[in-house]
């Protein structure tokens, strides 16, 4: 798999960090489910269940269900969430 290098700030200072060196595309990689890296990636970026379902248009009943694999997350609502949480969609789906 290439790698891909996205640009992170911090305290103003911009530096290059490729993407499947870091902790947390280690931890995203090792979840089994679309179930557990949309928590992951939640809960990474700050955003309270209700937070991220405003964001989306959706009830925090279908992002828990969502987290929980109650609820299927189908490619449409990936995008969206991904599109919420300013990342890829295929983060959801490893």
């Amino acid at each position: 798999m290439k790698s891909k290098v996205i640009k992170v700030d911090e305290l103003d200072d911009e530096e290059c960090v490729e993407w499947f060196k870091t902790d947390l595309a280690k931890e995203i990689e090792s979840k089994t489910t679309p179930a557990e890296s949309l928590k992951l990636l939640r809960t990474t970026f700050g955003y309270t269940q209700q937070q991220l379902a405003d964001k989306v248009g959706i009830t925090k009943q279908q992002i828990s269900a969502m987290e929980r694999g109650r609820e299927p997350i189908g490619r449409k609502m990936a995008h969206r969430l991904a599109n919420a949480l300013g990342t890829s969609y295929k983060n959801l789906f490893w």
